[in-house]
Order: structure tokens, then C-alpha cells, then sequence
């Protein structure tokens, strides 16, 4: 465990802040976190403490540097990761949440391959609740 006297309210709001930055709900970070969304409250309340294991995937989760939980609990700020130079679009006319579920699987591990798990989560979210609404309807 971490320090329990550090300034665990100032990671709860850097923590709430960067998942909004990084689009990330609480239950998409709960799942990159291995836990429950009642974890994930946890953490946003303050209520301190969490496992080195934790804190590292956390940091992954929210693009964060190594050691960027600490820097916070000492009075510093978090670091954001490198980003990978890299610019991907998907392919032209091409929607996730309309293509066959093989198609599907392949844009969402590419997604996961040059974005990270953060926005594999994000783009499974969506598209399984445009699925579920009904926005890939099919015409024809």
C-alpha cells in the first residue's frame, strides 16, 4: 500500500479529471482496472490506499506516467504518458457499429493495438450501446 497520510482528495480529483479528458465512465475504468465501479468510486472519493499494482494500472488506464499517483500524493502533478506518434483514421465509410461481428472484432483490436486498452474499452462501450438501441439497423 501507499502512503496513508498522503493527499489522497487531490487524487480523486486529478483521477476525475483525467477520465473525463481520456472519455474513460467509471465502469469502462473499472473493467482496464480489473475491478468493480464501486472501486473506481472509491478512488474518486479519496478514501485512500490502494495496492502498487493498482496504482500502476490506474496510471496506464488514465495515460499517465509511471509514478504520477505518488507525485500527486506528495503535492505534485500527474505526468501525462508519451503518446505514439502515430495517426490512424478507420477506414472510409466504415462504422464499427454496422459491420459484421468479424469486421467489428478487427477494427476494435486495431484500436487496441495502436490506441491502447483505454480507447478499446471506450470503442467497445459505444459500439455495443448502439447495437443494443438499435442504431445499426440495416436497410435493404
Amino acid at each position: 500500500m501507499t502512503d496513508p497520510d498522503g493527499d489522497w482528495q487531490a487524487v480523486a480529483a486529478a483521477v476525475k479529471v483525467r477520465r473525463d479528458e481520456v472519455g474513460l465512465t467509471q465502469a469502462a475504468l473499472a473493467a482496464l482496472l480489473g475491478g468493480s465501479t464501486s472501486n473506481v468510486q472509491r478512488i474518486e472519493r479519496g478514501d485512500g490506499g490502494m495496492r502498487r499494482p493498482t496504482i500502476r494500472a490506474l496510471e496506464r488506464a488514465l495515460r499517465w506516467q509511471g509514478g504520477s499517483v505518488e507525485a500527486i500524493l506528495a503535492g505534485g502533478r500527474p505526468a501525462p504518458a508519451q503518446e505514439s506518434p502515430v495517426n490512424v483514421s478507420p477506414p472510409v465509410g466504415e462504422d464499427i457499429t454496422t459491420v459484421d461481428a468479424e469486421r467489428a472484432y478487427e477494427m476494435l483490436q486495431s484500436i487496441r493495438k495502436v490506441f491502447g486498452e483505454a480507447a478499446y474499452v471506450d470503442a467497445l462501450a459505444r459500439a455495443v450501446r448502439a447495437r443494443a438501441s438499435g442504431d445499426d439497423q440495416k436497410t435493404g
